[in-house]
């Protein structure tokens, strides 16, 4: 295959729109799994999968503010 049908195929993987060129057969190992990490990663979110591995954690409770106010009844 081309560079442009390969092309194709990653992006339908990170899509996981189910649309493919039948090349992951023509694929070896490695390409296999970057095509499923791919999938993985599009199903998930970039978002979502780098606030999972960020390193900044916020502190329990640290920065919790409760509203306070006085409520009028009757």
């Amino acid at each position: 295959g081309t560079f442009i049908q390969f092309l194709y195929e990653a992006t339908s993987a990170f899509g996981t729109v189910g649309l493919t060129l039948d090349l992951t057969t023509h694929l070896n190992w490695f390409g296999k799994l970057i095509i499923l990490l791919t999938m993985y990663v599009g199903r998930v979110g970039v978002l979502t999968i780098a606030l999972a591995f960020a390193k900044k954690q916020i502190s329990a409770g640290k920065n919790i503010k409760y509203p306070e106010d006085k409520i009028l009844v009757g």
